[in-house]
């Protein structure tokens, strides 16, 4: 409608067809293909399959003893002091049961 009121002919409004066909144009190929590339942009460098929380639930097997997830610190090169935090934040949100002292099972 932004071309067809700069195409203004009187005081009666119709889209005509060559101003559809642009609009359709920019729309299908030039912003498609830009808002793609920004957020390409944007996202280098970062984590785009979810927080590091819900990375380090995937990881955790079923049930889990908290000395057996030493080879997560390796494997996610964090340290013992956060794999304790991320394990009482699952607790908290009830994604991880304590089912004894260090022991462990999702729900």
């Amino acid at each position: 409608m932004i071309f067809t009121s700069l195409r203004k002919d009187g005081d009666i409004l119709y889209c005509d067809d060559v101003d559809f066909e642009t609009c359709l144009f920019l729309t299908s190929e030039i912003y498609l293909k830009h808002s793609l590339s920004m957020a390409n942009k944007l996202s280098k460098g970062k984590n785009t399959y979810g927080t590091p929380i819900e990375q380090f639930y995937n990881l955790l097997p079923h049930e889990f003893c908290r000395d057996e997830l030493a080879s997560l610190e390796k494997e996610c090169k964090i340290t013992s002091r956060t794999i304790n935090n991320r394990i009482n934040a699952l607790v908290n949100d009830n994604k991880i049961r304590r089912v004894s002292r260090g022991v462990y099972k999702k729900i």
